[in-house]
């Protein structure tokens, strides 16, 4: 009789059960796409399904299992020092790291910016927005959600200003108890106000087309170039990304200025040496590269591709203090404008009242120095209207002034009772004006000349006051 093996009494999916979880399994919201959840929204939703706050679920489980001091969890710690943790700095690696191990979940790094850290400098200044933001329409639509409603990883960011579905204004005030909102939640309920507890997607929302033309066209494409950064960075990069970036920036050096490094500095408002510290060592910041990025219309996932546009589509900035008179930069000749910047450059000339030259030049999306040195004649025109109608304003407000003043300085001539400049003073006050004013004193004697008095402290005209 032959003996059975021990092996055939147990399957062999029984035989490789999985590994026991220390927290829930959650699945991140919006995984593979640019609405992906941010980690602080994952945090929250995680505490959720265990019943306690999130600052709980992170001092109790998350933090002990990472490198972060204990002593650092002071009172400020969650308010503050935790603004951080959908960035790529420590706090983002170490508690996504402490995530993953807790909840046998992966790609949790991708709730940051961490796949972008290789990038960008380690400061990480003007990055992770102060307060967490939020798309009013998006949690409207999230919240029938079985999953429940969730903060994007794309709205906590600086340079995202609008939602990319929806194009409106991201808020950060609850619209009942106007609070910010910070990083981390008090408590695990996303989508409602952290001291009120009150919805955050009630009340109106600012649609981008209430921005001036200029305005919105960047806000748009500053938002379209993060979340094609959010939704590149879940894949991988390749083997030498930052080799890769760098052969890309060179190429538009190439494409756009000729070669010249300097010539794309100044064509584009950036730093001098600021573009060749990003070549041969040194790493831009998010708000720097995005800049960049909108000068160029090329996006940094499509310099890291190597998908450079056609240098007609450049948005320069020519500098004329960056090169000598009578120097064309390669990058775009800026004669060539369009007719459309040439006709609204000319209707300018003639609105009332007349615009500023810096006004002029943020509808156009050029700087002042490219429309003084281009434009010089248009902008003479444009400043002397300018300067004529401020004179104008300036010589119709003295004579409001002076009138005002002497009409109110002879009423109270006329009362009964003694007049003495305290009293003048008190009056004017009274008025909105006041003696400091040279109209209003020169109203004054006018009124005191033709009533024929002269008020005690005050000096008959044509007469020195005595030592």
């Amino acid at each position: 009789m032959t003996e059975a093996h021990t092996d055939d009494f147990f399957p062999e999916s029984i035989s490789t059960a999985p590994i026991r979880s220390v927290l829930y399994s959650e699945v991140p919201r919006g995984a593979g796409t640019a609405y992906i959840e941010s980690l602080g929204s994952y945090v929250a939703r995680v505490a959720g399904n265990h019943g306690v706050p999130p600052d709980a679920l992170l001092r109790e489980i998350v933090i002990p299992r990472t490198m972060i001091a204990g002593s650092q969890q002071g009172s400020t710690f969650f308010s503050q020092h935790l603004r951080t943790l959908n960035g790529y700095g420590k706090y983002a690696r170490e508690i996504a790291r402490a995530l993953s191990l807790l909840t046998g979940v992966q790609g949790i790094a991708d709730l940051t910016l961490q796949p972008w850290g290789w990038l960008l400098d380690a400061k990480g200044t003007g990055v992770i927005a102060p307060h967490s933001r939020w798309c009013k329409t998006c949690l409207n639509d999230d919240r029938g959600h079985p999953g429940g409603a969730y903060m994007q990883l794309a709205w906590q960011l600086t340079p995202t200003t609008h939602c990319v579905q929806h194009w409106c204004a991201l808020d950060d005030r609850c619209p009942h108890c106007q609070q910010r909102q910070r990083a981390v939640s008090r408590h695990n309920l996303v989508g409602r106000c952290s001291e009120c507890a009150k919805w955050l997607g009630d009340g109106s929302v600012t649609p981008v087309s209430g921005l001036p033309v200029a305005a919105a066209h960047r806000a748009r494409f500053y938002s379209l170039a993060v979340a094609e950064m959010i939704h590149a960075g879940q894949t991988p990069l390749g083997d030498k990304p930052l080799q890769d970036f760098r052969r890309g920036l060179q190429e538009c050096i190439n494409a756009f200025a000729d070669g010249s490094v300097k010539t794309l500095e100044a064509s584009t408002g950036m730093s001098n040496g600021q573009v060749r510290h990003w070549i041969t060592s040194g790493l831009p910041g998010l708000g720097p590269l995005l800049d960049l990025s909108y000068s160029l219309s090329c996006t940094p996932v499509a310099i890291l591709e190597g998908r450079i546009p056609d240098r007609t589509r450049a948005r320069t900035r020519y500098r004329p203090w960056a090169h000598s008179p009578g120097h064309s930069t390669p990058l775009t000749d800026a004669r060539d404008v369009s007719a459309d910047l040439l006709a609204r450059l000319v209707a300018a000339k003639s609105e009332t009242p007349p615009p500023t030259l810096a006004s002029v030049a943020l509808r156009l999306d050029v700087s002042v120095g490219y429309l003084r040195y281009w434009h010089a004649s248009d902008c003479h025109d444009i400043t002397a209207r300018r300067s004529v109608d401020l004179e104008q304003r300036r010589m119709q407000k003295a004579t409001r002034i002076r009138a005002e003043a002497q009409r109110t300085v002879a009423e109270l001539v006329n009362s009964p009772g003694a007049v003495n400049r305290r009293l003048i003073d008190r009056a004017l006050n009274s008025k909105g004006l006041s003696l400091k004013h040279p109209e209003a004193r020169a109203g004054m004697r006018e009124a005191l000349k033709t009533a024929a008095v002269t008020v005690a402290g005050e000096q008959p005209p044509g007469t020195l006051k005595s030592r």
